[in-house]
């Protein structure tokens, strides 16, 4: 699966929620979805600059906070995939998920 755009096109809600559950600080949670569920955005053509609006999704790339948002969303579907897989290895590889399964002595790879 291609994670292109993957930091702009993911739920912040969602992916927030599943920081939650996976133990994050509740300090750094409150500062985190008081940060991005506010958030506005502007758009700007050379000289003009369009209306605010509110987004449910995007995050900040180039931020450390962000990499391990997204890391830890694509940990848990992994592990869900991996629940209901069986003989695979599953890694990410620049922004593609890979299953790695042996078939007949043969490995093959599936992205």
């Amino acid at each position: 699966v291609d994670r292109k755009k993957c930091f702009d096109l993911m739920r912040t809600d969602v992916a927030l929620a599943i920081m939650d559950l996976l133990g994050m600080d509740s300090r750094l949670s409150i500062a985190l979805m008081g940060f991005y569920l506010n958030q506005t955005k502007v758009i700007k053509v050379g000289l003009f600059m369009g209306n605010q609006f509110r987004t449910i999704n995007g995050f900040i790339q180039g931020c450390a906070l962000s990499v391990l948002i997204v890391n830890s969303v694509f940990a848990v579907w992994i592990r869900s995939l991996k629940n209901k897989t069986t003989g695979t290895t599953e890694y990410l590889e620049n922004r593609k998920l890979y299953f790695i399964k042996k078939l007949d002595g043969v490995v093959r790879s599936v992205n």
